[in-house]
């Protein structure tokens, strides 16, 4: 084992027996930068000299050779360079030989070896085990903290997720609703304003490039029946069809789902000067939809490619669906 800083030499197991003249008579240890007696010639460790100086200033005696007795002038002292080299020249063991390790080599580089000796352990066993469990410790709360990312990114995923669905409903309920005009119409140049149950409008530009432009479902009424409005270029004239749809309030309506009660209603057209009758059932006409299908039975009219500029406004045609059971227009829009 290396020697305490108090015990100037160095403390190693030699391959061989240390020679007498590169012991320090001291410390008994192998010189560790000795330092020579010029008067004399005697060598010793520089720590254990420096150790002796002190102790004579301290006791305020003379400083004396521990071997002749000779009074020693320490600015006669000087560095032994080649009892160094030939100490350090010197085969020594690994201070853990015989316990898994088998290092032998010069004095110089024992101190390089020690700090990569895997048996040069500091810790105590329990101190070890201690460390090895705390380590445990960590590395499960590593675990479970990475868990816990993963499972923060999952949620913040499905909030991305639900407000991207809620933005398109709102994209929709917009869009929707920019299909929708409440203009102050005039019925047959009466110029009366009357509500408007259900409203729509298209681009006749995109529906005569080939475009089929279908209205979003709509009931007329609360808890009613649902249609759906489309139009179409064909023939050069631009065909517009109310359709019977499929709703939810269906079953409650009818015994038979398919077949919905008679009803009444009128399309009109809006423009600048008053509005055209597209077309308009005042009396009782039962309705369908076939099994597995979610529109049935239209209503339809055409209204002619050079017609179509009368009724443009802001460059869409608009579309205006009433329903009446009574005889007087009702506002219904569900």
């Amino acid at each position: 084992m290396a020697a305490s800083i108090t015990e100037g030499g160095y403390d190693y197991e030699f391959i061989t027996d240390l020679p007498e003249d590169l012991t320090c008579v001291l410390c008994h240890f192998a010189f560790k930068n000795p330092v020579q007696v010029e008067e004399c010639g005697h060598v010793f460790c520089k720590q254990c000299f420096d150790n002796m100086k002190d102790n004579a200033e301290s006791t305020l005696v003379e400083l004396l050779c521990p071997l002749d007795r000779q009074s020693i002038d320490v600015t006669r002292v000087f560095k032994d360079k080649s009892d160094e080299r030939r100490v350090l020249n010197l085969m020594v063991k690994c201070p853990n030989f015989g316990d898994k390790c088998d290092w032998t080599g010069e004095l110089r580089e024992v101190l390089i070896h020690e700090t990569t000796c895997y048996k040069n352990e500091t810790m105590s066993h329990k101190e070890l085990k201690q460390l090895l469990n705390r380590m445990n410790e960590l590395e499960s709360k590593v675990k479970i903290n990475e868990q816990k990312l993963v499972e923060k990114d999952q949620q913040i995923e499905n909030q991305n997720k639900q407000i991207e669905e809620q933005n398109e409903k709102v994209l929709s309920l917009q869009q929707a609703q920019n299909n929708m005009v409440i203009p102050n119409i005039k019925v047959d140049n009466n110029f009366s304003p009357v509500s408007t149950a259900y409203q729509w409008k298209f681009n006749p530009t995109e529906v005569k490039s080939g475009l089929k432009l279908f209205s979003p479902p709509f009931y007329n009424g609360v808890n009613s029946y649902c249609f759906q409005l489309y139009v179409k270029f064909v023939d050069e004239c631009y065909r517009m069809v109310l359709y019977r749809y499929r709703g939810k309030y269906d079953p409650v309506l009818c015994q038979d789902v398919k077949k919905a009660d008679s009803f009444k209603f009128s399309i009109y057209l809006f423009r600048k000067n008053g509005t055209k009758v597209l077309f308009h059932y005042p009396h009782t006409d039962g309705y369908s939809i076939p099994k597995h299908a979610m529109r049935g039975k239209g209503w339809s009219n055409n209204i002619n490619n050079s017609e179509i500029d009368d009724f443009t406004v802001d460059g869409y045609v608009h579309m205006h669906c009433f329903f009446n059971s009574d005889g007087n227009f009702t506002n219904l829009f569900g």
